[in-house]
């Protein structure tokens, strides 16, 4: 599910900008990054990652309407726990943005 970046308001955008960057410090500081110094967690930390990446530059659905996104996530929670799922799925978005599949948006560029 995607959403074009000019159907929100300036004021939203913001405010959204506000609270991911609020609730990422928060997680990246509450994380249970212990969990992971077990080479094995860190081994399907890692793996989960890049995989999931993976399945998401393939673009297929498994029934329409049903995509591996949302299984991907809900996988990713349940294997990871909550924390360590967002951070995994922000630098999936990092390596997807790094490839060109996602675009940066900027709320300053849209209102020039």
């Amino acid at each position: 599910m995607n959403f074009e970046f000019q159907l929100l308001p300036q004021g939203w955008q913001f405010s959204a900008e506000i609270l991911y960057s609020v609730l990422t410090i928060w997680i990246m500081w509450q994380s249970p990054w212990r969990r992971l110094l077990d080479s094995e967690s860190l081994h399907v930390f890692l793996g989960s990652t890049v995989l999931l990446l993976f399945v998401w530059h393939i673009k297929a659905d498994a029934i329409p309407g049903l995509d591996y996104h949302y299984l991907g996530v809900t996988l990713l929670t349940l294997m990871l726990g909550w924390q360590l799922a967002y951070l995994a799925l922000n630098l999936i978005l990092l390596g997807m943005l790094i490839d060109g599949l996602i675009a940066w948006q900027t709320s300053h560029a849209e209102s020039e």
